[in-house]
């Protein structure tokens, strides 16, 4: 019941009111029967991917544009299809000399109950009293405009005066935060503790900012923080049942002060604020779930927020990266690969810049959801007590035909953490290859065939458990290696590539020329109309020609007429330029370049990661 005394025409009828998007609600409950400042408000979350961890309260006059007459926040801790009360203590105490607006807001999606008239119709309907809303987004902070709803609603909440006789005890958020982040309880599991929130940064509309890559980690300016913080939510999602991610790390940085220098350094540069422990993710495939990283002290300021995985991530971002974002560049969003939770040495800029959702507060460890920790899950869920292996996948950088390519003098590099994927850093493995040819080191195997090198052997990937105990993964190849030769006959190509990202800055068109440069037999020529000059591997300045452009898939180069780029050397462009309306036409394009390509000559692809 929501009063001593219900409201006149009910009795006592409550049904659980369907939430599915909403995070909050706003309604008019009447004039209360008695003065009160707390409330409980009884719930359920029937979505396991937006479990809430915090409610927030706001008592207002009459309707949503009454005078605020008193606020709460409560930590709190709840599980899927499981019913929970909130308990949430009011700043002021509300009397009986005025009708009331009530407005819950939480950080998740939930059910409450809603109270009727024994004829199921509404105690307080419209146009007579207050048009219930609602919320969508997560910003407990400075939430936007709520949303007129369809139907009345009462939800029940109990109120009543709490005049401080009552003993309270209850763990401290140091305490807490202590048992978290050292010592043997993070071994075992990771706290998201409930945050309180001082701050929400973008829009939360679980549009992931990548489905498919192999980006672990992202770094993005969020702004000018003058209320301190020690806490950091996010919304991850892993894309990728492949590379779930299970750990992570969040440090906070300080923008330098001087913010024309934001574009020109790399974040990896600035200075680091905070950096949380390593986090239990909590994560599953294909999943959303909030993520509360605890901060061993509090910052404020211009802050640079940036987390790693030892997986493939993605985050809760500005309406799909079409609206505008909260920020604007510089500095530009970035990413790093490579699943590592190292401090990385620099951080690559993403394509299309756009700020990810992220809600500053401060940690209460009295509520919150927990991630187990792997290797302790099945003993926690009453299954075996053996321990859990790491999981670990191989992909060798092979060709279709399981190739591994070799030219005479040319340096060959296998880089274990661009091919080794593991729930625990490599550091924590043992990595053997096994090969006639080469040499391994600490991170790579490398190899530089020579005169007589010709030939093909076996190349051979090993990863064991740390002590050489248990073999985990294993993958082999053939390495071929090719001579070094020169035909009788001089040999002329024309070579046009076509991709994203990886060959737009030219570098890889650079260093093809390089290749043939200076050689009698072999002549390359570069065609396309994305041109410019770009340095090879010996800084020599090379003139490129390509047909790639960052970021961009098959279907734009197929069909595309409007997208805006740049080429390498500064030009600005729209379309794809095999689009002839709005029809991919290899033909027209080479007319319209001037190219003209025979039998013999190379188109080179490289797309599939957009």
């Amino acid at each position: 019941m929501v009063w001593s005394t219900l409201p006149a025409g009910t009795s006592n009828v409550a049904t659980v009111g369907q939430a599915n998007t909403i995070c909050g609600w706003a309604f008019y409950a009447g004039t209360p029967g008695a003065s009160f400042n707390r409330l409980e408000i009884p719930f359920i979350c029937t979505q396991s991917e937006y479990i809430p961890t915090t409610f927030c309260v706001r008592i207002r006059h009459t309707d949503k544009s009454g005078a605020i007459l008193a606020t709460g926040t409560a930590a709190v801790s709840a599980s899927a299809s499981v019913e929970e009360i909130a308990d949430v203590v009011l700043s002021a105490t509300v009397t009986t000399a005025q009708p009331i607006w009530v407005e819950i807001i939480t950080d998740g999606r939930v059910q409450m109950y809603n109270i009727t008239t024994s004829g199921g119709s509404a105690v307080y309907a419209t146009p007579t009293y207050p048009q219930t809303e609602y919320w969508t987004d997560i910003n407990q902070s400075n939430p936007g405009a709520s949303t007129a709803s369809g139907s009345q609603r009462l939800y029940q909440f109990n109120a009543f005066f709490d005049d401080a006789t009552a003993a309270t005890r209850h763990l401290s958020s140091d305490i807490g935060a202590d048992l978290n982040l050292t010592g043997w309880p993070g071994r075992i599991a990771s706290v998201h503790p409930s945050l309180i929130e001082t701050a929400s940064i973008g829009t939360v509309n679980w549009t992931a900012n990548v489905s498919s890559s192999s980006f672990s980690g992202w770094g993005f300016y969020a702004g000018n923080q003058t209320a301190s913080f020690n806490a950091v939510a996010l919304w991850l999602r892993a894309f990728n049942a492949s590379f779930v991610p299970k750990v992570g790390v969040l440090r906070v940085r300080r923008m330098p002060s001087d913010s024309g220098t934001w574009g020109s350094t790399n974040p990896a540069s600035w200075t680091v604020l905070a950096e949380t422990k390593v986090t239990q993710l909590g994560l599953t495939a294909s999943a959303w779930r909030q993520v509360v990283f605890a901060l061993p002290k509090s910052v404020s300021g211009h802050v640079w927020i940036e987390f790693q995985t030892d997986g493939y991530v993605a985050v809760s971002m500005n309406a799909g990266g079409i609206a505008t974002p909260t920020y604007a560049s510089p500095p530009t969003t970035c990413y790093v690969v490579g699943s590592l939770l190292s401090r990385p040495r620099s951080w690559a800029a993403a394509v299309t810049h756009y700020t990810p959702h992220c809600r500053l507060g401060n940690y209460d460890f009295r509520g919150g959801r927990l991630a187990v920790r792997t290797e302790f899950s099945s003993q926690i869920s009453g299954g075996s007590s053996a321990p859990v292996n790491p999981t670990v996948a191989i992909a060798l950088p092979v060709n279709a035909q399981n190739i591994l390519p070799a030219l005479e003098g040319r340096e060959l590099n296998v880089y274990f953490d661009a091919c080794v994927w593991a729930s625990v850093p490599l550091s924590e493995l043992c990595i053997d290859v096994t090969c006639s040819k080469g040499a391994q080191f600490d991170r790579w195997w490398r190899y530089t065939p020579t005169s007589g090198d010709a030939g093909s052997t076996t190349f051979t990937m090993a990863v064991y458990t740390k002590d050489r105990a248990t073999l985990l993964a294993s993958a082999a190849a053939t390495l071929k290696t090719v001579a070094l030769t020169h035909p009788t006959v001089a040999v002329s190509r024309k070579v046009l590539m076509i991709g994203d990202s990886t060959w737009a800055n030219g570098v890889v068109a650079a260093e093809l020329v390089n290749l043939f440069n200076g050689d009698a037999k072999y002549t390359l020529t570069l065609v396309g109309s994305n041109d410019g000059n770009v340095n090879d591997s010996g800084a020599v300045s090379r003139a490129v020609k390509v047909e790639a452009i960052a970021g961009w898939s098959f279907s734009l180069f197929t069909t595309d007429t409007a997208t805006a780029w740049t080429e390498i050397g500064g030009t600005a462009r729209t379309g794809s330029p095999f689009s002839f309306s709005g029809a991919f036409n290899f033909a027209s394009y080479l007319s319209a370049q001037s190219i003209t390509m025979a039998s013999g000559d190379w188109v080179l692809i490289n797309l599939g990661i957009n």
